[in-house]
């Protein structure tokens, strides 16, 4: 190992320190710093499996600083997460990330390591983007658990042969089945529109129902299409949620069930 450190010393101009944490863990000193200014987590050791490669290790830092502002507490934070760690080739063991490496890649694998450090240490940057994409992900949990008793079905086709045509959830235990749709952009507030158009020229029965991220999304000219195809809109998924058993609870009320 130590010949590998006094190469290290040469590679960074002797910008570099090191400190024996424990025997045989050895803690880099380096001019690699987080944003609060806190110096980058980085050990070295011999890697478990005994072929010779050194592992460049944090000892679970990176998550623990972490955890001070953000949890990874859903799936698709886990999904990035796990992204981030595949495309550096860095992997993790109980919340301790580690990358195995070659003695002559170290250089290059610690610079590696210590932007992926970075990456996960900044993921609460990634809050809007993961809320913005977790929305279909929310409305699915919170109707498939706290709406499973209205038997909610999800991807719903009234039209046969016509996949195109597609309702998110469809509520189907009354003479008008309710359409439901999650919209969280344009894209989807214009198919939306669309289905709801073609479901009412095929003369089919039906109530729809819109389920917003945030009216703030659309043009007022997508709120307008929407508004003149539906029969109910939750502005936005909280509000949905504070409303919706007491609306289908009603709707399911004034007609009889099949």
């Amino acid at each position: 190992m130590e010949q590998y450190l006094e190469l290290l010393k040469s590679q960074f101009n002797d910008h570099i320190g090191f400190r024996e944490r424990r025997l045989g863990i050895m803690q880099l000193i380096l001019p690699l710093y987080y944003e609060d200014g806190d110096m980058v987590d980085i050990f070295l050791e011999k890697a478990p499996d005994g072929d010779g490669k050194i592992r460049i290790a944090d000892h679970g830092m990176a998550l623990m600083r972490l955890s001070y502002s953000y949890e990874l507490n859903t799936d698709r934070k886990l999904e990035i997460f796990h992204r981030i760690l595949s495309e550096n080739q860095v992997s993790e063991e109980n919340g301790k990330l580690y990358l195995d490496i070659e003695p002559e890649r170290l250089y290059p694998a610690i610079m590696q390591f210590a932007q992926t450090l970075a990456k996960v240490s900044n993921m609460q940057l990634y809050k809007r983007e993961v809320i913005r994409s977790m929305f279909f992900e929310m409305l699915e949990e919170y109707i498939m658990t706290d709406l499973r008793r209205f038997n909610p079905q999800k991807s719903y086709f009234p039209l046969p042969n016509h996949e195109e045509y597609e309702v998110d959830y469809c509520f189907n235990s009354r003479p008008k089945p309710i359409f439901l749709f999650g919209v969280n952009n344009k894209a989807p507030a214009r198919l939306t529109t669309v289905a709801c158009q073609k479901f009412i020229i095929e003369k089919i029965p039906f109530r729809s129902v819109i389920v917003l991220e945030n009216l703030d999304i659309l043009s007022k000219k997508d709120q307008a299409r929407l508004m003149a195809v539906a029969d109910k809109q939750f502005p936005t998924l909280d509000y949905f949620k504070d409303n919706a058993v007491t609306f289908l609870e009603r709707e399911l009320e004034e007609l009889p069930k099949i």
